[in-house]
């Protein structure tokens, strides 16, 4: 055994030979000092130290990112003025440790052709079965905000530089994006550098939102959480609601477009009427088309009760007085402000095309002979008690307007801000407001207003555009068979729904409009399947 370490001793010493040659030594006679002692240890006693420096710098891709790295210094040093300096051996190993411990060795290759190990930038742009997230700790990932000592966040954003904070954001994108693959490993660090590591704040809030789950239960919501986005095996659409309650809880009382809704959505009826939940705008709703429309409403009905009989035969001042019962409205009513602002230019053509309509209308009616219009009444209700199968059922209603004329007849208007019913709905009383309006009027329902006929039944639609409004005549041939048939319809209607059997079906027209209660009848689960129905699908 002495003999043994006696021959190890005399190899070592004839290996570290050319490292104790020069001392001090440059920092070029350092390295080849180290190069020729990798090569004697590396060899065997038959071989050289070339043979021993191919066995240490070549083998292995360690070892040849070594022998590049001591190139790159001995070359580095070969051309600063550092080199000529000696350097004492005693010196050399901290030195040398300090180059050595900035330099980071990247693998090429991998223990498994199936593992890979990626920084964030490869995790976003690849994928992977299995995901294992390393290093989420406060600091590290997320890195810490560091605004720099040069620059504070004002400088930097005027300068058009990112705000610190992009970074966390950046961090969190990768975060999500790696930790939606379909298995995944969150790890993290206990220990940094010997110091208690804060872990990672999605860590912190993954805990908080679980809990403290049993692991048995935690796997269990997350078999369910990932089968909701997986598709439906039924092949069976699903079917739009269709509720039925007892009869003693449905509706005996409903005004005219509450009819219309029940005709063509009558899920909304039963929304509004057996479960009595009222529609709610959201807090800062936009300004939509129907606060437009009440504001129009408005502004006409204050308009009409103080306009006289005769009228201006420009229809200037009529027009003049509408702009300025517009800005009374707007003072009283929440939001007419900006109504007012945003439809200033639509609500000056309207003004100036009613004012010219009733002017001519009221000229027409000047001639020998003519029905005059003696008296105007807005928004004035009325109902009508029905006998539907031996049950009373009241059927109400607000008309915007209604003329009374030299003849005995009334005239009966509505102002639509919208698109008009057309003349087919109108016929196959799928719009029957007017119609109904009508019957009512003809048998006296409204207040004040005795038993008569209506001669004339119009639409007039005010929009402020091109053109700013127009009037659409309905029952020109007439007005009374118009409102006989709608309430015929109306009677086999709610008979209809006098059946126990009978639900309240969701949409059976078809329109792009959505309501109120399309959120509670869940039309976007059924809405996809229902197929496209067409506009003169029977409502019975």
């Amino acid at each position: 055994e002495a003999l043994l370490v006696e021959r190890l001793l005399e190899r070592l010493q004839a290996a570290y030979l050319p490292f104790w040659a020069d001392n001090p030594a440059s920092i070029s006679q350092n390295i080849d000092a180290l190069i020729a002692i990798a090569g004697h240890l590396g060899g065997s006693k038959d071989n050289d130290d070339s043979g021993g420096k191919h066995a240490v710098f070549g083998a292995h891709e360690n070892g040849q990112a070594l022998y590049a790295f001591l190139m790159q210094l001995k070359q580095a040093a070969g051309q600063a003025p550092a080199d000529n300096m000696p350097v004492a051996r005693r010196d050399w190993a901290a030195l040398f440790d300090v180059w050595l411990k900035r330099e980071r060795i990247r693998y090429s290759g991998r223990a498994t052709p199936r593992l890979f190990i990626w920084g964030p930038l490869e995790a976003r742009l690849m994928q992977a079965d299995f995901m294992i997230l390393g290093g989420l700790n406060e600091g590290v990932w997320p890195p810490a905000v560091d605004s720099g000592a040069w620059l504070s966040r004002g400088m930097r954003a005027r300068l058009g530089l990112s705000a610190p904070e992009q970074a966390i954001g950046l961090a969190a994108h990768d975060f999500v994006e790696a930790a939606s693959a379909p298995q995944v490993l969150l790890t993290r660090a206990e220990k940094l550098d010997g110091s208690p590591a804060v872990e990672a704040r999605w860590l912190r809030r993954l805990r908080a939102l679980s809990g403290d789950l049993p692991r048995q239960e935690g796997q269990m919501l997350l078999h369910w959480w990932q089968h909701l986005d997986a598709p439906l095996v039924a092949s069976a659409p699903i079917a739009a609601p269709a509720p039925a309650p007892p009869l003693a809880a449905r509706p005996r009382q409903l005004s005219v477009t509450q009819i219309e809704s029940l005709i063509a959505n009558p899920y909304a009826i039963y929304a509004r009427k057996v479960l009595r939940l009222p529609e709610w705008e959201a807090l800062d709703a936009p300004i939509t088309a129907a606060h437009r429309g009440s504001f129009l409403h408005a502004i006409l009905e204050r308009l009409m009760r103080e306009t006289p009989i005769e009228i201006d035969e420009s229809g200037e001042a009529l027009a003049a007085r509408l702009l300025a019962h517009a800005h009374d409205v707007a003072q009283s009513t929440p939001g007419g402000a900006d109504i007012l602002d945003f439809w200033a230019s639509r609500l000056a053509a309207i003004a100036d095309w009613f004012g010219k309509y009733e002017a001519t209308r009221a000229n027409l009616r000047k001639g020998v002979g003519a029905t005059k219009r003696t008296a105007s009444h807005t928004e004035i209700s009325g109902r009508l008690v029905l006998d539907v199968a031996g049950t009373a059922f009241t059927l109400t209603a607000k008309a915007d307007r209604i003329d009374c004329l030299s003849d005995g007849t009334y005239a009966l208007l509505d102002y639509k801000t919208g698109t008009l019913p057309t003349k087919k709905a109108i016929a196959e009383h799928r719009s029957v407001q007017m119609s109904l309006q009508a019957a009512i009027l003809a048998a006296g329902g409204f207040d004040n207003l005795a038993a008569a006929d209506v001669s004339e039944l119009m639409l007039m639609r005010l929009s402020g555009g091109t053109p700013a409004g127009e009037v659409q005549v309905l029952a020109p041939d007439g007005v009374a068979a118009l409102a006989e048939g709608a309430l015929g319809f109306l009677h086999e209607l709610l008979a209809r729904y006098d059946d126990v059997a009978c639900g309240y079906d969701a949409r059976i027209h078809t329109t792009p409009y959505s309501d109120g209660y399309d959120h509670l009848a869940r039309r976007a689960e059924w809405g996809s399947s229902e197929g496209s129905e067409s506009e003169d699908a029977d409502a019975l």
